[in-house]
């Protein structure tokens, strides 16, 4: 899977093209031993981040929904 951007030591990831396991957009997010899934709006789907590195995903999503 292509990692897309890393900072912090989160690590995102994202597939073109990945529809079959949860059906709407969404990006992989790997910190140490966590990972998750978050849609678009910032909200997790599936997985677990500590509070700290979810609050910078979800800053860094809304970044790029801006742009």
């Amino acid at each position: 899977m292509p990692i897309i951007s890393s900072f912090y030591g989160i690590i995102i990831k994202m597939y073109f093209i990945d529809i079959e396991q949860h059906k709407i957009p969404h990006i992989h997010i790997e910190h140490n031993e966590y990972r998750a899934i978050f849609d678009f709006n910032g909200k997790i789907i599936e997985g677990k981040l500590p509070l700290k590195q979810k609050r910078i995903v979800q800053a860094w999503i809304e970044f790029i929904n801006k742009i």
